[in-house]
């Protein structure tokens, strides 16, 4: 027969073990959540193919962190308001845009280079631009963050549409900080992924693509925004 004290010893010996595991455990997840941010190692400061895993951003605000697989490629050195990627299909790319500014086109574009302050209403802008055609999807969800998802093609263009910033066959959305632009080419689809505040920041994530083969290669871009972790917030 166990007697009360014996009963007691056994529970504190059996509390004793479960706490020394927990304790352990926590460690573990500890050290193993270091490993995971030890991962996510800063983007190349040249044009280069990327590595498999997790990387980061150091100059792009809001910062952000995002996993890539095989066969992806940074396009150029990432900058304040853009980091740009080439995804495994030929002719795609997909770039973290930070709206600072945008061309207001009115009547025929605007082509001495102004800009404006971008609206509050950054989805509306785009379905209200005379030159572009756009297709709302859906409400989506990236790194926690809730935005709009819509698909944006060129127009016809008129016969008298001038050369603009990025040539005759394309319209010019903004120009970045390192002197490229921004646009929506003729023959491609953008998928836009629209976020109005990341940290107070305006955030599109523009996927674009031939349209013609655009469902083939949307699903790696999608794998990559389902990595996506605003750093900070």
């Amino acid at each position: 027969m166990y007697t009360q004290g014996m009963i007691r010893q056994v529970l504190g010996a059996g509390l004793l073990a479960a706490f020394v595991v927990l304790a352990l455990s926590a460690c573990a997840a500890s050290a193993g959540d270091g490993r995971q941010q030890a991962e996510a190692r800063p983007l190349p400061e040249s044009t280069q193919d990327l590595r498999p895993g997790e990387y980061r951003t150091e100059m792009f605000k809001p910062a952000l962190s995002f996993a890539v697989g095989k066969g992806w490629a940074l396009e150029c050195p990432e900058g304040p308001d853009f980091v740009c990627l080439l995804p495994p299909q030929e002719h795609t790319r997909l770039r973290f845009v930070n709206v600072d500014e945008v061309y207001e086109p009115s009547g025929l574009i605007d082509v001495s280079g102004k800009t404006t302050p971008p609206p509050a209403d950054l989805v509306g802008w785009f379905e209200r631009h005379p030159y572009l055609q756009t297709d709302r999807l859906q409400p989506v969800t990236v790194g926690g963050i809730e935005g709009e998802q819509i698909d944006v093609v060129v127009r016809e263009l008129p016969k008298d549409y001038p050369e603009g910033l990025c040539g005759y066959d394309c319209v010019q959305l903004s120009v970045f900080s390192d002197g490229d632009d921004w646009e929506v080419e003729e023959g491609n689809k953008n998928r836009l992924t629209i976020l109005e505040d990341v940290k107070g920041e305006k955030v599109v994530i523009d996927f674009s693509g031939p349209a013609a083969r655009f469902y083939e290669s949307w699903p790696e871009a999608q794998k990559v925004l389902k990595t996506v972790e605003w750093r900070g917030t």
